[in-house]
């Protein structure tokens, strides 16, 4: 399954983009969520559970922003802590997540 191209963080539609391997070496990350540009920013060599894991560290990231949560120097542990642990119980619970998001489609 391809990663996907769009994601929709509150008011606020985000592109999803493969980040080229040599720039994102260089810049020193895995990903970027660049909230000025509304883009998503994933290294497009990552495979499998960890291109998983910094796709919802960023999405954290635009989260964060969007409920305008502080900077502090704390945001950047919070949400990669959040973002690993969030990934690991997606992989163990499939149908917890399933179920969530059935029923956060569902109108009241």
């Amino acid at each position: 399954m391809n990663m996907p191209d769009r994601v929709q963080i509150g008011p606020y539609p985000y592109e999803i983009r493969e980040w080229d391997h040599a720039v994102s070496v260089e810049a020193g990350a895995y990903g970027l969520c660049d909230m000025e540009n509304q883009t998503i920013w994933v290294r497009q060599t990552l495979k499998g559970p960890r291109k998983a894991e910094v796709l919802l560290h960023e999405i954290l990231h635009a989260c964060w922003e969007s409920g305008s949560l502080p900077d502090a120097p704390d945001e950047e542990h919070a949400v990669n802590a959040l973002g690993i642990q969030l990934t690991q119980a997606m992989r163990a619970n499939p149908e917890v997540f399933r179920w969530i998001i059935s029923n956060a489609r569902k109108a009241r």
